[in-house]
C-alpha cells in the first residue's frame, strides 16, 4: 500500500542521519528524500556515528571525506521496493513504487543531475500511483519503463570522465591558483 510505504519512510527519513545523506545521494534517491525534507538539512553535515567510524568514504586527487552510508537495503526502503512471492516454490521478486537506485542509474533519465524531465516523469509516476493506476514494478518493467535513451548514461560517463581529466591537468591548477595583478 502507498500510502504505509510513505508514512514508514518519511518517518525513517525524518529521524535518522540517512535522510540528510539522502538529499546528498542524488537522482531518485534524492527526489523522494525531498518529499520529506528541506534541502536545509544538509547544511550540518555527517552525524555524530559517521564522524567515529561508521561512514562512506569519498576520496579524489583533493583527499577524502566522509559522510553516512546509505547500504542497498536503505535505499530500496527508500525506493518503496518489496519482497514478494512468485507464486512458484518459495522463490521471491523484487518490486518496487520506484524504479531501484542502480536501474535509475543506468536509465535515460539520469543525465546527472534532476532536470525538468526527471521531474515530470517523478510527477506523473506519483499521480498514477495515487490514481490507482499502477502498482510496484519489477526490476525488468522498470528498465523498459526508463528506457528512453540508451545513450544518455555513455554520454554522463564521458563527461565525468573528461571534467575529471581536466581537473587534474595543469591547465586547471593554472584556473584554480589564485592572481595577484598589481
Amino acid at each position: 500500500d502507498f500510502a504505509a510505504y510513505e508514512t514508514l519512510r518519511d518517518s525513517f527519513l525524518l529521524a535518522r542521519p540517512q535522510g540528510r545523506r539522502a538529499l546528498c545521494y542524488g537522482g531518485i534517491i534524492a527526489r523522494l528524500a525531498r518529499e520529506t525534507l528541506p534541502n536545509s538539512v544538509v547544511f550540518p553535515g555527517p552525524s555524530q556515528s559517521a564522524l567515529q567510524g561508521d561512514y562512506e568514504a569519498f576520496t579524489d586527487h583533493v583527499g577524502s571525506l566522509v559522510d553516512d552510508t546509505l547500504p542497498e537495503d536503505v535505499l530500496d526502503f527508500i525506493c518503496g521496493a518489496y519482497e514478494v512471492g512468485t507464486g512458484i516454490g518459495d522463490q521471491i521478486a523484487i518490486r518496487s513504487w520506484f524504479p531501484r537506485y542502480n536501474t535509475w542509474d543506468g536509465s535515460g533519465l539520469n543525465v546527472g543531475h534532476w532536470n525538468d524531465e526527471c521531474e515530470e516523469w517523478y510527477l506523473k509516476r506519483r499521480d498514477e500511483i495515487l490514481a490507482g493506476k499502477t502498482k510496484p514494478l519489477s526490476g525488468n518493467e522498470w528498465r523498459q519503463k526508463l528506457r528512453m535513451t540508451r545513450h544518455a548514461p555513455k554520454l554522463v560517463f564521458q563527461m565525468n570522465k573528461a571534467a575529471l581529466s581536466f581537473l587534474q591537468s595543469s591547465q586547471a591548477d593554472s584556473l584554480l591558483r589564485p592572481t595577484h595583478d598589481t
